[in-house]
C-alpha cells in the first residue's frame, strides 16, 4: 500500500545555535518527508542562512517562506497552511529527531487515524541524555475517536511529538483565524491540533522515543510537560490552586467552543467536551471555597454542595474523581498530611 505523503513544518526564529543538527536529523530519516516547509519569523542571526545552505543539498524539496514577526504559535500555523502532504510532522528548530521516526510513525496512518504522537527523551543543552521523557507515554495505544481523555500520555502533548493528518489541520487553521492571546498563552499550537485530532479520529500513542527534546535557555515553551506534580503535593493544594485549575477548565471550555461550528462530524463531540469542562470548572471553584471558609460548618456546606451536584464523579463527566473526596474529608476531619 503506498503510504501517505508527509510534509515537516518547522517554525524557526534565532535558532542558529541548534537548527543545523536538527536539519541533519530530518536528513538522516530512514523514510524521507516529502517536503519541508520552513517558516521564518524574522531571524536576526544567521537561520535563513543556515536553511538557505540546507536546501541546496537537502534530499527533499525544502520551501522557505518569510514575512512579519507573528510569535511562536502563528509562525508555526504559517508553516502549516503551506505544508501539501496528508500528514503534517511539526518540528522544533532546536530538537534532534531519531532516524526511525517517520518510518515508525507513518505506516500507523489508516482510515480514521488521524494523530500519531510518540514520546522523546530529554536532552540538555549539548545533546547529552537526561533521566527524564517528554512527552511522557507510558504504552503504546490506539484510543478511538471522541475521548477527550489522554490514556498513556502522562504529560503534555508537546509539539514536535505529533503528525497530524492534513484534514485536522485545515479545519484548527479555520476555526482559529481568530485566536484570543490569553487561549494562545495557555495552549500554543499544540492542543487545538491535538483535541481537534482526538474529535475526528483515532489517536495511536507510541512509547517509543523517537526524539530528542532540548533543554536549554532560550526555549520558547516553558517546559511545562517537565512539571508533574506528584500524589504528596497534590494533598498540599489550597483554595487558590483549585481556582487556577478551575480557570484552566474554563479556558479549556473556550477553546474547544472556537473549535467547533465548522462540521456536524465533529461539533456534538467538542459541544459534550465543552459541557464536561463547564462541570469541571464550576466543580473546582466550588472546591475551593472548601479550602477558603474559615467556618467548619461552612466547609461541610460547600462540600455537601460539591456532592448533591455529583462534584466528585469521574472526570471523565466533568467531576474531580473519589480521590479527590477523600482528600477534601481529610482537611475536614483534620487528617490531612
Amino acid at each position: 500500500m503506498t503510504r501517505m505523503k508527509v510534509s515537516v513544518a518547522l517554525a524557526t526564529y534565532n535558532g542558529e545555535k541548534y537548527l543545523s543538527e536538527q536539519l541533519e536529523s530530518l536528513a538522516r530519516q530512514i523514510t524521507l518527508p516529502d517536503e519541508l516547509v520552513v517558516a521564518d519569523d524574522g531571524s536576526g542571526d544567521h537561520t535563513c542562512e543556515i536553511i538557505e545552505d540546507f536546501r541546496m543539498h537537502a534530499p527533499f524539496p525544502v520551501h522557505v517562506i518569510s514575512g512579519q514577526h507573528l510569535g511562536y504559535v502563528s509562525n508555526f500555523f504559517r508553516a502549516i497552511a503551506a505544508c501539501r502532504g496528508e500528514v503534517i510532522a511539526l518540528c522544533d528548530q532546536d530538537d534532534i529527531w531519531r532516524p526511525e521516526k517517520l518510518s515508525v510513525c507513518l505506516p500507523y496512518f489508516r482510515q480514521n487515524v488521524t494523530l500519531v504522537m510518540h514520546s522523546a527523551r530529554v536532552v540538555d543543552a549539548w545533546g547529552n541524555p537526561l533521566a527524564k521523557r517528554a512527552p511522557i507515554v507510558a504504552k503504546t495505544r490506539e484510543l478511538t475517536r471522541g475521548i477527550f481523555q489522554d490514556g498513556p500520555l502522562k504529560s503534555f502533548p508537546l509539539g514536535f511529538s505529533l503528525l497530524i493528518h492534513r484534514s485536522v489541520t485545515d479545519k484548527v487553521l479555520r476555526a482559529l483565524s481568530s485566536y484570543p492571546e490569553i487561549l494562545r498563552h495557555y495552549f500554543g499550537h499544540e492542543m487545538p491540533l491535538y483535541w481537534m485530532a482526538k474529535a475526528r479520529g483515532d489517536t495511536i500513542y507510541l512509547s517509543r522515543e523517537l526524539a530528542y527534546y532540548r533543554r536549554h535557555e532560550s526555549n520558547v515553551s516553558p517546559g511545562r510537560a517537565l512539571a508533574n506534580q506528584g500524589v504528596g503535593k497534590a494533598w498540599h493544594n489550597n483554595g487558590s490552586t483549585y481556582r487556577e485549575f478551575g480557570q484552566h477548565a474554563q479556558y479549556q471550555a473556550e477553546l474547544l467552543s472556537l473549535l467547533s461550528g465548522l462540521d456536524s462530524q465533529t461539533d456534538a463531540i467538542l459541544q459534550t467536551w465543552v459541557e464536561e469542562r463547564c462541570r469541571l470548572s464550576r466543580n473546582f471553584f466550588w472546591r475551593a471555597e472548601i479550602y477558603e471558609e474559615t467556618g467548619l460548618r461552612n466547609k461541610w456546606a460547600r462540600l455537601s454542595q460539591l456532592m448533591k451536584a455529583q462534584g466528585y464523579q469521574s472526570r471523565i463527566k466533568g467531576g474531580l474523581g473519589w480521590k479527590s473526596l477523600i482528600k477534601d474529608l481529610a482537611h475536614l476531619t483534620g487528617r490531612s498530611p
